[in-house]
């Protein structure tokens, strides 16, 4: 920022007059002070001694290898000389940005005498030389200034403090103010050139003419910009470009692979992703995970286990491996040795919610159903998927079968704010029903019945319910309802016997028992229920 400032004020406030520039250089030379104070304040003097020192050391990213060790730091030597040529990439994209890519392949120069190092430094000497001989002829040069802005902000991220990036060009975003306001004063300078030219030929130039140039800039430029838009429509196309733009990053064919699986073109996946464990499988374990993944997807256990356990291989601490070869497992049937898998992967990140849902679905499997709710448990309140109704919908549901009625009720609840389906709702009612508490039951079920009128199995519970609180009107009014609109659910004589007994009309109650009893497709599960009023109704008659 500093020398930001001063390189505004001597081209555009001194415009090029040491006189001028001196009377302000007590604020330049405080404020300079001022922001590297700052600096070393927060940052330490040490941070300062290790950079100039070259002292700093990067480390490769995943899937990202720079050089040809991934164990082998990146040290701010071999930062810097690699740097050369990516400033001069920079400069590139600004004029011909058809190359441009989101994630490089580049890798870092081995040898200050190489000729990626040598030939663009030359490069970039031969640029600052041109800044200072255009300085000598004009001490106001927008050339100049254009360049030395550019090189200026570059400087702070393509040089010495290292990277485990390469390059970027989101990196010349402040910079590009520089280059563009170079390529404008250029391409300002060539109109009026040929304007001046075309005049002496006699030919005159009016608004309309402007303004049809212009236009013409402004439609070339903007159809470039939504080809370019169109790669970011989604990560198909993101990763599909860089994949033809970096043919020897790992990192991109495995997550272009993992946008092929998303598609069902897992095939296909698997070509990328073998392409991505070729590049840097030794050291990259997410592709032979994926691999598993897809082999799994296709029925190919034996395949899917052999590159889980290659993936384990490079890389011991994977939860993500762990994970899929329990899910592997549990295909099989083997549901025994998934469980340690589940239990490994969650010795490394204890809240990984999605194995411990697999790890309650092999508990369920067991007939362990303590533990399986345990871990339902720890997935809705201690991890990564407590906001997800994969793992509150089978909390809530093995709750009400295991008779935890208030943890189903606080599942199903929960469940209906993250997805307020009728059916969730229901089972809201269920959990209360089945915990007696009926008037919040009747609540819950009268909603349901405001939203979906017809719906049997509401209108049935919601009988139920006021059986349950002897409310013979209410009782009558919903079987009325149910007989005007033709709703004949599963029960619905015994729910009228039952009205009947309350009303002391046992005869008529009797009947309607013997009518359900007599049914050649009554439900089995009703029929003990009916014998049972049909003893009490006998007793009273």
């Amino acid at each position: 920022m500093p020398l930001l400032i001063l390189l505004v004020d001597w081209f555009f406030i001194a415009k090029g007059s040491w006189q001028e520039l001196k009377s302000r250089l007590f604020f330049h030379i405080t404020f300079s002070a001022f922001i590297f104070g700052i600096f070393i304040y927060l940052m330490k003097p040490d941070f300062f001694l290790n950079v100039f020192g070259l002292k700093i050391e990067a480390q490769n990213n995943i899937g990202n290898l720079l050089n040809s060790d991934f164990h082998q730091p990146i040290t701010a030597w071999q930062f810097l000389i690699s740097q050369f040529k990516v400033i001069l990439h920079y400069f590139y994209i600004f004029i011909w940005p058809f190359s441009i890519c989101v994630d490089y392949d580049w890798r870092l120069a081995e040898s200050f005498f190489d000729a990626d190092c040598l030939l663009p430094l030359i490069g970039v000497l031969l640029i600052i030389a041109l800044s200072f001989y255009l300085l000598r002829k004009n001490k106001t040069n927008l050339i100049s200034f254009g360049l030395l802005w550019f090189l200026i902000c570059l400087a702070p991220r393509s040089s010495i403090v290292p990277s485990s990036e390469i390059m970027a060009d989101y990196k010349t975003y402040l910079a590009s103010i520089g280059l563009l306001f170079l390529i404008a004063s250029m391409l300002v300078f060539l109109v009026i050139q040929i304007k001046q030219y075309l005049e002496k030929k006699h030919y005159k130039f009016n608004n309309s003419t402007d303004i049809l140039l212009l236009s013409c800039f402004i439609i070339i430029l903007s159809f470039g910009t939504l080809h370019r838009n169109y790669i970011w429509s989604s990560g198909y196309e993101f990763w599909k470009d860089v994949v033809e733009k970096s043919p020897t990053k790992a990192r991109a064919f495995n997550n272009f692979g993992n946008e092929l699986v998303q598609k069902g073109q897992y095939q296909k996946a698997i070509i990328y992703f073998k392409r991505a464990i070729k590049l840097e499988g030794t050291s990259y374990s997410d592709p032979h995970v994926n691999l598993a993944n897809c082999y799994g997807l296709l029925g190919k256990f034996d395949l899917a286990i052999e590159s889980l356990r290659k993936s384990l291989v490079v890389n011991q601490y994977q939860p993500d491996a762990y994970n899929s070869l329990g899910l592997i497992l549990m295909q099989q049937d083997k549901y025994e040795t998934a469980e340690k898998a589940f239990i490994a992967c969650l010795a490394i990140i204890p809240h990984y919610g999605k194995a411990l849902i697999n790890l309650s679905r092999t508990y369920i499997q067991l007939k362990d159903y303590n533990r399986a709710w345990i871990c339902l448990k720890n997935a809705v309140t201690k991890s990564d998927v407590d906001n997800s109704p994969l793992a509150w919908e089978p909390f809530a549901e093995i709750s009400l079968e295991m008779g935890k009625f208030d943890e189903a009720i606080t599942g199903f609840n929960k469940l209906y704010q993250l997805e307020p389906t009728n059916d969730h709702l229901f089972k809201i009612g269920v959990s209360y029903y089945m915990n007696k508490d009926y008037k919040k039951a009747v609540e819950i079920f009268e909603q349901g019945h405001r939203l979906e009128p017809s719906d049997e199995k509401i209108l049935c519970n919601l009988v139920e319910c006021y059986i349950k609180l002897h409310d013979a009107n209410s009782i009558k009014k919903y079987l009325n309802f149910c007989k005007e609109n033709n709703i004949l659910y599963p029960g619905i004589e015994i729910h009228e016997a039952q009205l009947y007994y309350f009303s002391g009309n046992h005869k008529l109650a009797k009947m309607c028992i013997e009518r359900f009893l007599s049914r050649d497709d009554k439900p089995a599960h009703l029929v003990d229920l009916a014998k049972e009023i049909l003893q009490q109704t006998n007793k009273k008659i």
